[in-house]
């Protein structure tokens, strides 16, 4: 039976993990099925105010690109 995320104000808790001797962290199952990563996959690291933050490269990079879209589009309305 799979467990239900339990809902706080940063997001859903997962799990949890340690550090490993070579810097390594274990993403828990949980979290891994949630955003649909599987070996390999690269994230975009990010340290804010004590906090690490994990970003999937492949949404990172679909943020990006819709941001890219916004910024062109807003680029030809001013000319």
């Amino acid at each position: 039976m799979k467990q239900s995320h339990n809902r706080h104000p940063f997001g859903n808790m997962c799990g949890a993990t340690s550090l490993g001797e070579r810097g390594q962290l274990v993403i828990p199952k949980e979290a891994r099925e949630a955003l649909k990563t599987k070996t390999g996959d690269q994230f975009i690291v990010f340290e804010h105010d004590g906090f690490l933050i994990l970003i999937p490269e492949k949404i990172m990079s679909k943020m990006v690109s819709q941001v890219t879209k916004v910024l062109n589009l807003n680029k030809k309305a001013k000319k």
